[in-house]
């Protein structure tokens, strides 16, 4: 298993409204996945997440040097809900 979050900068960059995209993520009308395969929300403040990095695809995970894991990570949602 893997845990996750997502940070500030990441949400910013994934639609207009980060504070909306956390929210809708928190009440399940945003699918999150990483890799591929279902992330499951950890209840706390944000978007933190575990998934199974035994069924994400070979080498879709990564690090960098400031000693951070990097791992695809996907939001699915309605048009509508397009932020």
């Amino acid at each position: 298993m893997f845990m996750g979050g997502a940070s500030g900068s990441l949400r910013a960059g994934a639609g207009k409204s980060p504070v909306k995209l956390t929210r809708s993520v928190q009440d399940s009308r945003v699918k999150e996945s990483c890799g591929g395969v279902h992330a499951y929300l950890w209840p706390s403040c944000g978007i933190t997440f575990i998934a199974g990095v035994e069924d994400m695809p070979g080498n879709s995970i990564g690090y960098v040097p400031t000693r951070a894991i990097v791992a695809p990570l996907e939001f699915t949602m309605p048009k509508c809900l397009f932020f």
